[in-house]
């Protein structure tokens, strides 16, 4: 029996660990403060801000800036 000829077209691998920088750490924290403290006022604005904040962020780390 002859194997048959195999070509690998899988994306490569995730690198090892989980890439959280200092900086991410300080958002994830400033985030949650954010909305935290927005559902303890009821502020809503609050709350849009501090999402737009997150999304603005997670683009700018995807490398993403449209």
């Amino acid at each position: 029996m002859q194997p048959h000829d195999f070509e690998d077209y899988r994306p490569p691998q995730k690198p090892e660990g989980n890439g959280l920088t200092f900086m991410d750490y300080i958002m994830i924290g400033f985030t949650s403060i954010g909305i935290y403290s927005s559902f303890v006022v009821v502020s809503y604005l609050n709350m849009i801000l501090c999402v737009f904040a997150w999304r603005m962020y997670e683009n700018y780390r995807k490398g993403n800036y449209e």
